[in-house]
């Protein structure tokens, strides 16, 4: 199965704080860590098995990318899931997104299609056991489009997004069964890249966005 390229991910870091950032922030994505949880500095000291400087340069990286966010007296919780959040989110997707369609259309090359084709082949896993991976493999497609759009900035958008992005499509996945539609609606992106057709793309784009958002919306 391809695997998501996060900011996280794709490059190797030696500092420890990186590590410590990848396991909290997969386990804030995967619900492992609940909205709203206080986060208990010791308690993660020894759970990681890191250090106290280590972990809090993750934590601040993880604040960075609004995944936990700062309380009274230097606290610090997992973010909450809300509806006002989601609509925010969805609507700098909805412009940022179908932009970066337009440009993979122009740009992308034959090797980029086929690793596109290669992700929706592989099939989704398994939403009832492992809501992570099956969002791992849904934004992988989003991020592949991101990377052939070959503009660092509006990549680096995205990325500021991804993480949030895809702690709400594992809350959505727990209730509901929406992959059908979401293969279906990948397909169709794809279909336009292959034609670099840019306002299908756009289009399509759109169109898959406002109806992850209603799924979503459905399941709070």
């Amino acid at each position: 199965m391809a695997r998501l390229h996060s900011p996280s991910t794709d490059v190797l870091f030696d500092r420890a704080s990186d590590k410590v950032y990848a396991q909290l922030r997969r386990m804030i994505i995967a619900l492992e860590l609940a909205p709203g949880t206080v986060l208990v500095e010791g308690t993660l000291v020894e759970q990681l098995g890191c250090g106290r400087t280590p972990l809090r340069e993750a934590i601040q990286r993880l604040a960075d990318d609004d995944l936990v966010v700062a309380l009274p007296r230097r606290a610090v919780s997992v973010a909450d899931i809300t509806v006002p959040a989601l609509q925010q989110l969805y609507e700098a997707r909805w412009e940022l997104e179908p932009a970066l369609g337009r440009l993979a259309a122009e740009r992308i090359t034959f090797a980029e299609l086929d690793a596109l084709d290669s992700i929706l082949a592989s099939g989704p896993p398994d939403s009832s056991t492992n809501q992570y991976d099956l969002t791992e493999w849904d934004m992988a497609f989003h991020h592949a489009i991101g990377r052939a759009a070959e503009n660092r900035y509006l990549l680096m958008a995205f990325e500021r997004l991804q993480g949030v992005a895809q702690r709400l499509l594992v809350f959505a996945y727990r209730r509901g069964a929406f992959v059908p539609p979401t293969l279906d609606e990948h397909r169709a992106i794809l279909h336009g890249l292959r034609a670099r057709d840019t306002g299908l793309v756009a289009e399509r784009l759109e169109e898959h966005i406002r109806n992850a958002k209603d799924r979503i919306l459905r399941t709070l």
